[in-house]
């Protein structure tokens, strides 16, 4: 059992190993980890597409409450610094948004718990793009989260 279970992992492993993220999603995880001041919080009672709760049931509270901290502290800044890539033509907002959503559906047929798909995204952005800052790699894969690349809505 416990053998399979290591295939299976090492299986998974060179499946999303395979997935290779643009390059210059390494200057956006650089530009969140050189923050001095963090952006102000967004006021979730004025943000009406706030929806991680949707996303992240509350039986799993830890997890909703980081990725809530993340989206709200850095979703707009990470946003902002895609747009400008794509401006500067340094990446594709679209290939970035498929590369992690494929990397996802990946952990998510194997049916890992949100949390572990949400520790594995990291840790394979971080194999990726060889950024070792935790902070940027939970904002950003809270982004994704955000945006609809991670995570389904739950049923209420």
């Amino acid at each position: 059992m416990i053998k399979k279970q290591q295939r299976d992992d090492i299986s998974l492993q060179d499946k999303v190993d395979d997935i290779a993220v643009e390059k210059g999603i390494r200057q956006i995880l650089d530009a969140i980890a050189d923050i001095k001041k963090p952006p102000k919080p967004i006021d979730r009672t004025k943000w009406e597409a706030f929806r991680v709760d949707k996303k992240i049931p509350d039986d799993n509270g830890l997890l909703q409450d980081r990725v809530t901290y993340w989206v709200l502290r850095y979703y707009r800044y990470i946003e902002m610094q895609f747009k400008q890539g794509e401006r500067t033509s340094l990446l594709r907002f679209k290939k970035v948004q498929n590369e992690v959503s494929q990397c996802f559906e990946t952990f998510d047929e194997a049916n890992m718990p949100q949390r572990e798909i949400f520790e594995r995204l990291v840790k394979w952005l971080e194999d990726q793009t060889d950024c070792h800052n935790r902070d940027a790699l939970e904002a950003m894969i809270s982004f994704f989260v955000q945006n609809c690349e991670v995570f389904n809505e739950t049923p209420e």
